[in-house]
């Protein structure tokens, strides 16, 4: 999606988009949420999205766990965050042990005694529905920024998948970049 002054906001041609690839690390990823806390909505079963039961390598009729959350910093809220995670692992994790202060990566590794040894992220734009514009105090139809991140065992296995819906106006995603 982009903007012109004075004539409205468009959405690109995705055929005509050219794919950057960058990389960073794990620990990078979770150093970027400190200064945050989150508030958790719901967990629970559910029949996965087809496109995560793809991502995750799941059987047809399985069922996962999802964890909605809204991350928030001391202006309000800026990330709106649904977690899916595979059943076997799921089932390691009581919502009572989810606190305002919980990072998931590291609460994951420790529930699951499995290290997250890379991840995934793609970044799109996308318009707030009724529920993302609600849980993120802004209007449907605003501009959010959506990141997709799986995360994989050192064997490839998918671990689990978040879904996260950010306010361009709170949330800039910097990268600096140096010569080599």
């Amino acid at each position: 999606v982009y903007r012109e002054r004075g004539k409205g906001t468009f959405v690109t041609d995705r055929e005509a988009l050219k794919q950057l690839s960058l990389k960073g690390t794990i620990e990078n990823l979770i150093a970027s949420g400190r200064g945050t806390f989150i508030k958790v909505l719901e967990y629970r079963e559910v029949s996965p999205p087809s496109r995560v039961a793809k991502i995750l390598r799941l059987k047809e009729n399985v069922n996962i766990f999802q964890l909605e959350i809204i991350r928030l910093i001391p202006k309000g809220p800026f990330g709106y965050s649904f977690i899916y995670i595979p059943l076997h692992f799921g089932k390691m994790i009581s919502r009572d042990e989810l606190s305002e202060k919980t990072e998931f990566i590291t609460f994951f590794e420790r529930k699951s005694r499995t290290r997250v040894h890379r991840a995934s992220q793609s970044i799109d734009v996308s318009l707030a529905n009724e529920v993302v514009a609600k849980n993120l105090a802004i209007k449907p139809m605003d501009p959010v920024l959506v990141i997709e991140r799986q995360y994989y065992a050192r064997d490839g296995s998918a671990l689990f998948m978040s879904l996260t819906y950010f306010r361009p106006d709170i949330y800039k995603y910097k990268i600096e970049l140096t010569r080599t």
